[in-house]
């Protein structure tokens, strides 16, 4: 399926055309304040667990979104080359950093 990037726009969390209004915000912070109220609880540990790699799940797609379209938007669809080459040192900044 081609990348449309106006389709794209509804979706991306980060994007800066979209208000706050417009976005529900991450999927992962409901399964947060889930978290905090399970300790708040004192919930046995193996349900604390799931809910954690639940979160954990979310967190590392929500990631993937924005690396993703940061990668279309600065770098694949950059206005100039020197925005371009901005956009890919960002990305590997934050590769590297996710990396660690």
């Amino acid at each position: 399926m081609p990348y449309e990037a106006e389709d794209r726009r509804r979706h991306v969390p980060h994007h800066p055309r979209q208000g706050k209004a417009d976005r529900a915000g991450p999927p992962p912070r409901g399964q947060i304040e889930g978290i905090e109220r399970a300790l708040e609880a004192e919930k046995p540990c193996g349900e604390i667990l799931r809910q954690l790699a639940s979160a954990r799940g979310a967190m590392g797609g929500l990631t993937a979104e924005v690396m993703e379209d940061h990668l279309r938007e600065h770098v694949l669809h950059a206005e100039t080359d020197a925005k371009r080459r901005q956009g890919g040192e960002e990305l590997i900044g934050v590769i590297r950093t996710y990396m660690k």
